[in-house]
């Protein structure tokens, strides 16, 4: 009987040799080891050697991604903790949103954008990755500095400013006045933030038949997932984004009683999906696209390194920190997050911005995360860098 090859299984043991040794690579380099995710994706992508071409099966493991991303996101923030540095964090990302959509806004005047664009783009450009200053801070060891809490404060408050801004673009799509979707939306932004106010003043409560789950450990993990995207769909429903719902419902999974542990439990499950959100997005990055439009994405890499980096060095400087605290604080929030690959998409989907504008976008972002190791160094004082640590809190 003669055997043959089963080329799926041959598929996912490309990627997952891929993923292990670009990651190895990267960890050796002690660099953030998404951009070994990313990089994995524009290989085996369709715009790269091809062996993953089901553009049906990249989107929906993106949109996957997503979900599971906003629901991991939902489940490690702690609003009391993040309210106790409120005045850095909250001040901090609000001035930040709003100089970010100023200065689009007056690049966009000029080449007569659309409001709705203007808004969208100025948010993905305002989103630093909580994820990759995490790591520059463990790597230069200025975890527990002030500089290192203000730069993780502020970008954990601007990955939670990724809810209202999906709110806002929800309304800012582009079509024809529909009096049942804004009626809908704003059941649905009322009933957000009504579960989210709820979560912030109960410090722990019960779900409904948790007594039944309480000693099962199993339905309790079917029980968050299906909280998860049961709150998608509803979200979704609503004329919101999934992401929205899903965000929502790993606060709740954080916060019950019978699923508190679920985080602890899933963070290899999150591994594995944050691999598989990254790969999705670099199996989208369209390299024809790349190689046509160097200089640009050149040029707009560079300025949204430098704006982001004053921006926020400006920012830190009016709330007191010094000169040198606040241009690394800058350099480390320079980059743009992974969240706003998810604010793209919705703008894609939406018609806010054009294919071209997509895969610049989707470039851009790419790059900024993967040269914000190097930037954040050029901008470490130096005498930080012979071993003399910055201020603790």
């Amino acid at each position: 009987m003669q055997m043959t090859m089963d080329y799926n299984l041959l598929t996912v043991l490309s990627v997952f040799l891929a993923v292990f040794g670009g990651g190895l690579f990267f960890t050796r380099l002690k660099q953030p080891v998404l951009i070994a995710y990313l990089l994995t994706g524009v290989v085996l992508g369709p715009h790269g050697l091809g062996i993953i071409t089901n553009a049906e099966t990249v989107t929906w493991l993106g949109n996957i991604g997503v979900v599971m991303l906003m629901f991991f996101l939902g489940m490690d923030i702690q609003l009391p903790k993040l309210l106790t540095n409120w005045k850095v964090c909250i001040v901090g990302t609000f001035l930040q949103i709003a100089a970010s959509v100023l200065a689009v806004f007056a690049v966009g005047s000029w080449l007569d954008w659309p409001t709705n664009r203007i808004v969208l783009l100025g948010f993905v450009i305002s989103l630093s990755s909580t994820s990759v200053i995490l790591r520059l801070l463990q790597h230069a060891g200025h975890t527990e500095s002030k500089v290192g809490h203000d730069a993780i404060g502020i970008s954990i408050t601007q990955d939670l400013a990724v809810i209202p801004m999906l709110v806002v673009l929800s309304f800012l799509r582009g079509e024809d006045f529909n009096a049942a979707l804004c009626i809908r939306q704003l059941i649905g932004t009322a009933l957000v933030l009504g579960v989210i106010y709820k979560i912030y003043t109960a410090k722990k409560f019960s779900l409904p038949l948790g007594s039944l789950l309480r000693d099962d450990e199993e339905m309790q993990l079917f029980a968050s997932l299906s909280i998860c995207f049961g709150a998608a769909l509803i979200t979704a429903y609503l004329g919101l984004s999934t992401a929205i719902g899903a965000f929502v419902a790993g606060m709740i999974v954080q916060t019950a009683k019978e699923t508190h542990w679920v985080s602890g439990r899933l963070s290899s499950f999150k591994v594995f999906l944050m691999a598989l959100f990254f790969l999705s997005v670099g199996m989208l990055i369209d390299m024809a696209f790349v190689r046509a439009h160097i200089p640009e994405l050149l040029l707009l890499t560079g300025i949204a390194l430098v704006t982001n980096t004053f921006i926020n060095a400006g920012i830190l400087r009016v709330l007191g920190r010094s000169k040198a605290e606040s241009l690394y604080g800058g350099a480390l929030l320079a980059q743009i997050s992974e969240f706003s690959f998810v604010l793209a998409a919705i703008g894609r989907q939406s018609g806010i911005i054009s294919p071209y504008s997509y895969n610049m976008t989707i470039a851009l972002i790419s790059i900024t995360l993967m040269v914000s190791p190097w930037w954040a160094a050029w901008f470490r004082p130096k005498h930080w860098q012979k071993g003399h640590a910055p201020e603790a809190l």
